[in-house]
């Protein structure tokens, strides 16, 4: 806490694995509270189904909470987290996030698997009374390379991007998605009205405009970064590079490592997102580039731009799920 203090950083969100469930997670909340940080954590709503649990984490000055649900439908939700009544204890958990008054937001990862639950989860998320949906990206990282087969193609995920952005635009709830892409569908679709600078807010007004060039698309190791339990910092939570050990070396001197730069210099993209008109205010996703193709610089398969990448990853997708990353020098 003191080093990220120190360096400026303005918000911590816990997440995990289950952050609820961990020995120091209360110790650590409150003295991220005592510091003057925004807090934030991801979870999977169990813990937070007992309004004491939820209630003492208000006093201990939990700002934002954020829930996954995988579907409207309780049956697809469990069989997917392999916990009957899983879904019945996120959706109180929400519940009681709202009624105490929190920042709330319901987090969806869309694969193959779930996207025709994409309509129903906003209505779910609207009679809730959430403050926004949240609608994640699937990252082939840890057990997500055993299922690479639910990924959305290029022109799946563009379909369902602009659908989204259709639905804000006409149920009024925010919808966000922390696909790049999205920052490009937006401004598309809107003619240059709304931005999207990052996965965390759209609106239309001069400021956020003049930051979404300056802070646009993917935020690994530009807006934020993770740190792994014992220590090691990388670019983003699926983003498994290490870039040093906050136990060796200060926040600072590991933010600003040389490596970082890969992901803060645009011109140095590869294939299509290196040339692409909207790289500044998407640039792909740095983690399923690393992911797929080993290459934090390597274009993100995942954009409509970038098909026959898509293309060449389908067509054996076999070597890629034993393919492990590797780093560039």
């Amino acid at each position: 806490m003191k080093e990220l203090d120190e360096a400026g950083v303005p918000a911590i969100a816990l997440s995990g694995g289950e952050p609820t469930v961990h020995r120091d997670f209360w110790p650590v909340l409150s003295e991220i509270s005592r510091r003057g940080f925004y807090s934030a954590v991801a979870t999977n709503g169990l813990a937070f189904s007992s309004m004491e649990f939820a209630e003492r984490a208000r006093r201990a000055g939990l700002r934002y909470v954020e829930i996954s649900i995988d579907a409207a439908d309780p049956v697809i939700h469990d069989k997917f987290r392999g916990v009957s009544g899983a879904w019945n204890k996120a959706v109180t958990g929400l519940r009681n996030a709202v009624k105490l008054g929190f920042s709330t937001a319901l987090a969806f990862t869309v694969t193959k698997v779930n996207i025709g639950e994409v309509d129903k989860i906003i209505d779910l998320a609207q009679e809730i009374g959430v403050s926004k949906v949240i609608f994640f990206n699937f990252v082939p990282v840890g057990r997500g390379r055993e299922n690479l087969e639910i990924d959305l193609s290029p022109e799946d995920r563009e379909e369902f991007l602009r659908h989204i952005y259709g639905e804000m635009k006409r149920r009024k709830i925010e919808i966000i998605s922390t696909a790049p892409q999205y920052g490009r569908v937006v401004n598309q679709l809107s003619e240059g009205s709304d931005s999207s600078p990052t996965h965390f807010v759209i609106a239309s007004d001069p400021v956020t405009k003049e930051l979404t060039e300056f802070i646009g698309g993917c935020g690994a190791g530009r807006v934020y970064a993770a740190i792994e339990p014992e220590g090691t910092l990388t670019p983003c939570v699926f983003l498994p590079r290490p870039i040093g050990n906050l136990r060796v070396k200060s926040f600072w001197d590991i933010w600003m490592d040389p490596f970082m730069e890969n992901f803060r210099n645009r011109d140095l993209l590869k294939g299509f997102c290196g040339q692409c008109p909207y790289k500044l205010i998407c640039g792909g996703c740095r983690a399923r580039a690393y992911n797929y193709f080993g290459d934090v610089l390597a274009p993100d398969p995942g954009c409509i731009y970038n098909s026959a990448d898509w293309c060449r990853l389908s067509a054996d997708i076999s070597k890629v799920k034993i393919k492990a990353p590797m780093a560039i020098k």
